[in-house]
């Protein structure tokens, strides 16, 4: 420390105000620019050594090319390394709030109400506080790798579900419509059945049809006029017999068959949807939900805090 102040005015050198200069003394002593300044005579032309008293022929424009003490200059940018700018004091005291190390008289001013810590103590901390964000980390990869895995094992389980109910539904559907349309078909055969009525009307409406086919193909044949007029005569009282009252009532009793078979049609369809819809609902449980992951986020992530 004593090779850092100057021998002249006791006072430590510095980078910036003191620099320590070389004089070209006999013993090449080092005395801080301030100094120089202040001994150099520029009247009469040189500068007195004030360790060794060797007066050092200099003029004014040679005060700029004296050369630095470059082993003091290094020890002072150490020193200032280690030291507080300030008070060039040690820098044995970390604060926390300002995140920088800081000298004893700086924890006593500036720094008096921060979060202040020795050194020492916070190089022993750190190998703390890396195990435990190394051992958090470690635990959130597990929990991530587990997690991950599991998704996966239970989407699998879903879609095997998925194709099984998938086949569920698809045998009760093909049941469901086949029993419907054997049902259905049960209710034609019962309708044809109860069709006495227009099963009479048929007849009669298939008699007069034949019998008018056949004198139209009388009349066709006929040789001669007067066999012609017979069957004209024919046709002509016939056409009063067009049994209408039986046709009207063959349509209307048609036509009620073909509605009770529509009805039966439409109510199929809603029983279909219906059905659908509960097969749908039976199975609905297989759903992946988060309450299925629920025991892994009750893992424990975070370890024992070290500041604990």
């Amino acid at each position: 420390m004593e090779n850092l102040i100057c021998p002249n005015c006791e006072k430590r050198f510095s980078t910036k105000t003191r620099i320590p200069l070389i004089i070209p003394c006999q013993e090449k002593h080092t005395i801080c620019q301030n100094c120089i300044l202040e001994l150099f005579s520029s009247k009469k032309g040189y500068l007195k050594c004030p360790i060794d008293n060797t007066k050092c022929r200099l003029q004014e424009e040679d005060l700029e090319d004296l050369p630095k003490n470059k082993i003091i200059e290094n020890c002072l940018n150490e020193l200032l390394e280690n030291s507080c700018r300030k008070h060039y004091n040690p820098l044995d005291n970390f604060c926390i709030d300002c995140s920088k190390k800081i000298c004893k008289k700086c924890t006593m001013k500036k720094h008096r109400e921060h979060n202040i810590r020795k050194l020492e103590e916070i190089e022993g901390e750190i190998n703390d506080i890396f195990s435990y964000y190394r051992q958090t980390f470690g635990n959130i990869d597990f929990l991530s790798k587990d997690f991950h895995e599991k998704i996966i094992r239970e989407g699998e389980k879903c879609l095997e579900k998925i194709d099984d109910h998938f086949i569920q539904i698809k045998n009760n559907l093909e049941k469901f419509v086949a029993n419907k349309k054997n049902a259905i078909r049960n209710c034609i055969d019962e309708r044809l059945k109860k069709q006495f009525s227009s099963r009479k009307q048929e007849k009669i409406i298939t008699e007069w049809r034949n019998k008018s086919q056949q004198l139209l193909c009388e009349f066709d044949k006929a040789g001669n006029d007067e066999e012609r007029l017979d069957v004209f005569s024919q046709l002509y009282f016939l056409k009063d017999e067009f049994p209408m009252k039986e046709i009207r009532a063959w349509e209307s009793e048609m036509a009620q068959g073909i509605n009770f078979i529509k009805s039966n049609f439409i109510n199929f369809d809603d029983e279909l949807n219906k059905s659908l819809c509960d097969l749908l609902n039976e199975n609905s449980d297989g759903v992946l939900t988060l309450d299925d992951l629920r025991d892994t986020s009750e893992m424990k992530i975070l370890p024992k805090s070290p500041s604990s």
